[in-house]
């Protein structure tokens, strides 16, 4: 009764809260036609008054609606088909977690309510995509085509070398950051989504530009994330605090960079679509893994080959996601090693695993291979930008030089502090060598950036699952059956987070967006630390309390620095400061 009170009234606040904003429409801004209700206001309305009145009248008449569902479901299952797919036992483990953390529902409508606020600039309405380069590929191939759907200028092809801007700034227009090869554009940024899109054609209208695609994948990003942060609790960690996995779930949703790459025009573009893609299907792809460990061998086939098509799908979106995706194929090998499983159908799984991402690569190489005539070539040495001339500088885009430079950028590089809202602004990447003794190549440059230790300091947890399991590889302690998945889960993780950040380490441009390649796995993992460094100081009552308040700090401080540089760079600062004049 008491967990039915508490979400009942975090659904009357959201109700109250929608309720105010269709009301005082006119007078936040939201609504420019004084006493003219647009459908969207009446709408706005509507939702809030629904959300007010349904827990009042649920709690008020809880025990008539207990016997409607109770009949309502022993009808549905006197029929065969829904009584089998019930008894089955993923069926009945998910509804489980949904009865058990149905008081995690308010955080997931709110993340979403807020990252709907980003996406639009707290217009809510006003959609406006930066580019749509996305539904200019999938148009190209509704023609057939692999370049976009955009006539190059043909002064273009009368340049003696196109790729140097100095010949063309100024005096030819030029989409920004895009491939140029023998007369047309193409892409170079991987072309899953487009592809997604041109399957999906014939059930809506329009062109979906690469905001909408953004919010789409970020929204998946942190679902994932949402439902694997519950499995983990409740199989490893449910006797802690409820709290603790309430503010978990507040964090994963609101931490740079996921809310910073939702600004329109200044993010949420063909870049942040790419990336947010890939993270997506790579996150999917380790979920549907995850659970394909342990089950019988046909159940596990099909789960191992699901996750090796979204696994392609990662890699096809962003194509250094192919590291953390051999990385973690490599892990799903290793749990049949350490399991001792037959060599039989261990090799049958990873068959079905492999399947589909031999498939995947042997796509990607046909598709580079019949736009610029080579298989490893996607795009980027043709690539036209207006700063640079990419050509010359092609065997200095990776290389280890950078490494010091991109650590200080990734983790310890500080934002700018303003006196006014939202106080905290973020630098451009420094490109300045932090440490005299290395040359660092002109090339070196890059967007906003600031470093993790600023913006998520609770990443400071990953230590402690990483500390234990070295603890223990080092004394040799024996682990026990039920903590041998989560040893391995940790690891997995480990190793998905490195094969994402190594990369970037080496490579010639950061940007704050890029920490989106490898900050999910790198959040999770510092989740666990957080849970296990309480379970850690379970005797020592003093220490505990200190430990909390340290994690509680953390969490905020996390959350409020990233909100207030994702602010930032979005135009919905500026409503936020009319509302506080």
């Amino acid at each position: 009764m008491k967990k039915n009170i508490i979400i009942s009234l975090a659904f009357v606040f959201v109700g109250l809260f929608f309720t105010g904003i269709s009301i005082l429409a006119e007078k936040i801004g939201l609504d420019k036609n004084p006493g003219d209700w647009s459908r969207t206001r009446i709408l706005v309305l509507a939702i809030g008054v629904i959300l007010v009145l349904v827990p009042i009248v649920y709690l008020r008449f809880e025990s008539a609606f207990r016997d409607i569902a109770r009949a309502f479901s022993q009808r549905v299952l006197e029929n065969r088909v829904a009584a089998w797919v019930w008894q089955r036992p993923s069926i009945q483990y998910v509804s489980r977690l949904f009865k058990n953390y149905s008081f995690t529902l308010p955080i997931l409508f709110i993340i979403f309510v807020l990252y709907i606020w980003l996406v639009s600039s707290g217009t809510w309405t006003e959609w406006v995509s930066p580019s749509r380069f996305y539904a200019s590929l999938a148009q190209g191939f509704e023609y057939k085509t692999l370049s976009v759907a955009m006539t190059p200028d043909p002064r273009l092809a009368e340049l003696e070398n196109p790729y140097d801007p100095k010949n063309w700034r100024g005096t030819i227009e030029v989409p920004m950051d895009i491939s140029y090869y023998k007369g047309r554009f193409y892409l170079y940024w991987g072309a899953a989504p487009a592809f997604i899109l041109f399957v999906l054609h014939p059930f809506y209208n329009g062109r979906i530009g690469d905001l909408q695609l953004t919010f789409v994948f970020i929204c998946g990003i942190f679902l994932f994330q949402y439902l694997f942060v519950i499995a983990l609790w409740d199989r490893f960690f449910s006797g802690l605090p409820k709290w603790m996995l309430q503010i978990s779930l507040l964090l994963t949703g609101l931490v740079c960079p996921l809310t910073f790459m939702l600004a329109p025009f200044k993010g949420a573009r063909i870049y942040e679509a790419a990336i947010s893609s890939g993270q997506f299907f790579l996150l999917a792809g380790f979920l549907v893994a995850v659970t394909a460990l342990n089950k019988e061998l046909v159940s596990a086939c099909i789960r191992f080959f699901l996750a090796g098509i979204l696994w392609a799908l990662s890699f096809g979106s962003r194509m250094t996601l192919i590291f953390p995706v051999a990385l973690l194929s490599l892990m799903v090998a290793y749990w049949f090693y350490m399991e001792k499983q037959s060599l039989r159908p261990s090799a049958i799984k990873l068959f079905f695993l492999g399947l589909p991402l031999g498939i995947g690569a042997a796509c990607i190489g046909w598709y580079n291979w019949a736009r610029f005539g080579s298989v490893t070539e996607a795009g980027l040495y043709y690539q036209l930008t207006a700063g640079l001339y990419l050509q010359k500088y092609n065997k200095e885009l990776i290389d280890p030089i950078y490494t010091l430079q991109n650590l200080y950028n990734y983790l310890v590089y500080p934002f700018d502090v303003s006196p006014h809202f939202p106080f905290f602004l973020p630098r451009y990447t420094y490109a300045t060598p932090i440490f005299s003794f290395y040359p660092l190549p002109e090339l070196y440059a890059g967007q906003w950036v600031t470093g993790l230790l600023w913006t998520v300091p609770f990443i400071l947890f990953s230590c402690v699952p990483l500390a234990r399991l070295w603890t223990s590889f080092r004394a040799s302690t024996p682990v026990q059956s039920e903590q041998r998945k989560l040893t391995w889960i940790i690891v997995a993780m480990t190793t998905g987070f490195l094969g994402a950040f190594v990369f970037l380490l080496v490579f010639f441009w950061a940007a704050m967006r890029y920490q989106a390649d490898f900050m999910p796995f790198l959040l999770m993992l510092s989740i666990v630390g957080f849970w296990q460094g309480y379970q850690l100081l379970s005797e020592n009552a003093i220490r505990r309390r200190i430990y909390v308040v340290i994690g509680v700090a953390l969490v905020s401080i996390s959350i409020i620095n990233s909100t207030l540089l994702a602010l930032a760079v979005n135009d919905a600062r500026f409503l936020l400061i009319k509302i506080f004049q």
